[in-house]
C-alpha cells in the first residue's frame, strides 16, 4: 500500500495500483513508479507525527476512517508503537478498533495499554517493520 496526495487529499492506493517507471521484474534495483498527474507521494517523518490518536467522542465508522489513516502515516513515517485512544464508554468503539486491527495490513499486533498509559480505554498497535 501506498500513500499518495491527490488535489491536496490524502490516499491510500495499492501498489499493484502504480505503473512502474521501467518496465519489467529488475529485483536487483529498488522500483519506482510514476504517479498520475496531480498526484504527489510525501513521506512523514517520526518527528512531524504522533504517536497517538485521540479517538473520545466519535462515532464508529468516523474513528475506523481516522484510524487507517492514522496507521498508513505511522508506518509511513516508520513508527513502530503507536496508541489509540478510545475511552471505556460502552466498548464498542473499543470492539469495532480492535476488529478493524485484527485485519489491517500493517498491524503486527495490539492490546488494551498499561494502567499507566490508559489501560482499557487505549489499545497499544505494534506495527509490521
Amino acid at each position: 500500500r501506498a500513500q499518495v496526495l491527490v488535489r491536496g487529499k490524502r490516499m491510500t492506493v495499492s501498489v499493484a495500483d502504480l505503473t512502474p517507471l521501467t518496465p519489467g521484474p529488475d529485483i536487483a534495483k529498488p522500483r519506482s513508479y510514476v504517479l498520475p498527474a496531480g498526484v504527489r507521494f510525501e513521506r512523514t517523518t517520526k518527528h512531524e507525527m504522533l504517536a497517538e490518536i485521540n479517538l473520545i467522542g466519535a462515532r464508529v465508522e468516523e474513528a475506523l476512517d481516522r484510524i487507517d489513516k492514522f496507521l498508513d502515516d505511522a508506518y509511513l513515517a516508520g513508527h513502530r508503537e503507536v496508541r489509540i485512544i478510545h475511552g471505556h464508554g460502552t466498548g464498542r468503539l473499543r470492539a469495532a478498533i480492535h476488529t478493524a486491527l485484527k485485519g489491517h495490513p500493517h498491524v503486527e499486533s495490539h492490546g488494551a495499554a498499561d494502567e499507566r498509559a490508559g489501560g482499557s480505554g487505549a489499545t497499544v498497535v505494534i506495527l509490521k517493520g
